[in-house]
């Protein structure tokens, strides 16, 4: 199973270091710096979220709110660009559930499976390897 992860930031980075620790995925953020980073600590990269998508059976999204995760899936060169029928979006931002649930709905249409699964620990939870995920969908 290949996985993608979108959002490098301070959370969405540090959960990308741990998962590091077990296994490989490909990475992509709008801040290059970010990706650099991720890039140094051995994760493959893509230029854009479609890229993305179309290397990975699971995407993980770690961002500010629901307005960026659903710029990232159905924007320009957005996920679903990439996406194939059976994919699976995992949703780590703490974001809206009526606006998950509506994003869900849409890729659904398209065969993609959406799980809402926001975070608590923080960073340093993250990186320690004791945060919470919330799973639902």
């Amino acid at each position: 199973m290949d996985i993608g992860f979108v959002g490098l930031g301070n959370m969405g980075g540090a959960l990308v270091r741990r998962l590091l620790l077990s296994r490989g995925l490909r990475a992509f953020d709008i801040n290059p710096e970010a990706v650099a980073a991720s890039a140094a600590n051995g994760a493959e990269t893509a230029a854009s979220p479609a890229e993305l998508a179309a290397s990975c059976d699971v995407i993980l999204t770690c961002l500010p709110t629901s307005k960026e995760v659903r710029s990232v899936i159905f924007g320009d060169e957005g996920l679903v660009d990439g996406l194939a029928t059976g994919n699976v979006v995992v949703d780590m931002t703490t974001g809206d559930p009526a606006e998950t649930r509506a994003m869900a709905a849409e890729l659904a249409e398209r065969g993609i499976e959406m799980m809402d699964a926001p975070v608590s620990g923080g960073p340093m939870g993250a990186d320690a390897g004791t945060i919470a995920i919330m799973v639902g969908g």
